[in-house]
């Protein structure tokens, strides 16, 4: 779910299926399911604009899991990531110097936290770098499992991918210089 291209196939199917098993309505599924797409399509352009803002050499995610890996694909971006998909794993000592040295080693200079888990795991990183003399700093708190709160930009998928976007796109113009 978050990629926004990937997610039309999701709308086209929801919507074929509602034609079907409720005919009288078809014309207005067809409709909302057009409008919908459309938005997608311009929440991609979007993000296909802002992610433009950064060099192939800023392209790397990094996130405590491996929940973005779609993203990351549709717009270019290498992942890393500390723990598996699951917010219930932890990272042991050994994971944690891992990532530090791949970061080390590929210039990045910021990561970012996810909002259904805490970024103690995300600081235990930003430790281990201070410690081998890079410097990491956080980027932002990115939307994954979850959407954000009622009420704010982000409570939409739209929203929230727009959020994400952006706040990976800043964190990295202005996070990650600290070591050039």
């Amino acid at each position: 779910w978050q990629d926004p291209v990937l997610w039309k196939n999701v709308v086209q199917n929801i919507s074929a299926t509602l034609q079907v098993l409720d005919p009288d309505n078809a014309g207005q599924y067809a409709s909302l399911e057009s409008t919908y797409l459309a938005e997608l399509d311009e929440l991609h352009t979007t993000i296909v604009s802002r992610v433009s803002d950064l060099e192939d050499s800023q392209k790397f995610l990094v996130t405590q899991h491996d929940s973005l890996a779609y993203w990351c694909k549709q717009y270019g971006f290498e992942k890393f990531s500390l723990e598996g998909i699951s917010t219930t794993d932890q990272a042991g000592i050994h994971e944690i110097e891992e990532l530090t040295e791949h970061l080390q080693e590929n210039k990045v200079g910021v990561l970012f936290g996810e909002s259904t888990v805490p970024t103690d795991q995300m600081q235990a990183v930003i430790d281990a770098a201070k410690d081998i003399g890079w410097t990491v700093k956080l980027g932002g708190v990115l939307y994954t499992g979850s959407l954000g709160d009622s009420g704010t930009n982000s409570s939409t998928y739209l929203g929230m991918m727009a959020f994400n976007a952006e706040t990976i796109v800043s964190g990295i113009l202005e996070g990650g210089t600290d070591n050039q």
